[in-house]
């Protein structure tokens, strides 16, 4: 009972821990060291990318300390919340808990471009994770696709299904849902 208790719920997580979730870009992009013709500047352009590979490498290890840290004073908060009984704090204290915990899962060089985090195609209690597939249609930091032209399994026979694809733009963390027949593009170009 209790695992389809969580089965059920999962969809409801997966949306929860996907609150937007903004996080600066504190670094330029990395510079492609094949660009360059002369060895001194593809050297250069080596060990600059190395270099912010290590600082993203540190930053995510630093940030992950300092979530880690404020989610266990907000579990504390949201305890104290419960025994009052204050409902309305316990949910601020679990949302604010939600979206500091999906900045640890933004690589740093993911905060710069456009990236698939996750992708879920399915329905109700059903879902399959097709993360691979989906990143593989991104090209040149757009993805372009309908769901049910993609040849997923199918998780559940005789209802229309979704694809559900969690994604980071520029360090914002954001979620697009596509139906059956649906055309989904991300980033979205209507502004948003």
């Amino acid at each position: 009972m209790r695992n389809s208790r969580l089965r059920a719920a999962w969809p409801v997580v997966f949306v929860v821990l996907c609150v937007s979730a903004s996080v600066p870009a504190l670094l330029p992009p990395e510079q492609d060291p094949n660009e360059f013709t002369s060895e001194v500047a593809k050297k250069a352009a080596a060990k600059y990318a190395d270099a912010v590979g290590k600082l993203d490498e540190e930053y995510s290890a630093k940030l992950k300390k300092v979530v880690d840290q404020y989610a266990k004073e907000l579990d504390e908060a949201r305890k104290l919340a419960l025994a009052k009984p204050d409902l309305d704090e316990a949910q601020r204290v679990l949302k604010a808990k939600a979206e500091a915990q999906a900045a640890v899962w933004v690589k740093p060089a993911q905060r710069r471009n456009f990236d698939v985090i996750s992708a879920r195609w399915g329905a109700m209690t059903q879902w399959l994770d097709v993360t691979t597939p989906v990143r593989a249609k991104v090209q040149d930091g757009q993805l372009s696709l309908v769901p049910d032209q993609m040849d997923f399994p199918d998780p559940i026979d005789g209802v229309r299904k979704s694809l559900v694809v969690m994604y980071v733009k520029d360090g914002k963390m954001e979620l697009a849902i596509a139906g059956d027949g649906q055309p989904l593009q991300l980033p979205p170009t209507d502004g948003r």
